[in-house]
């Protein structure tokens, strides 16, 4: 059978984590990268069934001002932390999104109808006046054994 981890990222999203959490409970484990949060997210999270938390405290400061944990690096942490697992699949997400109901209730046929050790990951971003709106994201990466 196939090991599924679920890959989140997290900073003060003490209102989701939780929901997010029960989303992914079809996974065997669930790795939430917090970057530094000041809320009760991390307590919420670690609550959770196998849920594991780690912070991550790395942070670029934006043009803007505002300090943020860096895309690339945070996922790649989630990443090589989830091979550690000894994951055969990973699904990378952050707080705010969720599987799709067929992949809740069916995830080894959605699993098993792909190529093992694939990471899938799948990236649109939209834009609005120049400002970033919303990304998700998925790719067909086959990950080194």
């Amino acid at each position: 059978m196939s090991r599924i981890i679920a890959c989140i990222r997290a900073y003060n999203e003490q209102e989701r984590i939780e929901k997010c959490c029960q989303a992914y409970q079809f996974c065997d484990k669930i790795l939430i990268a917090d970057g530094s949060s000041t809320d009760a997210t991390v307590k919420i999270a670690m609550e959770q069934p196998k849920t594991v938390v780690r912070d991550y405290p790395v942070k670029v400061q934006c043009r803007n001002g505002i300090w943020r944990n860096p895309d690339g690096p945070h996922l790649n942490f989630l990443w090589d932390w989830a091979r550690d697992e000894g994951a055969d699949w990973i699904i990378s997400q952050d707080c705010d999104q969720r599987p799709n109901l067929y992949l809740k209730q069916q995830p080894s046929i959605v699993f098993h109808t792909f190529y093992s050790k694939s990471l899938f990951y799948y990236s649109i971003a939209l834009f609005f006046s120049k400002e970033f709106l919303f990304q998700f994201q998925l790719h067909n990466i086959s990950l080194l054994t």
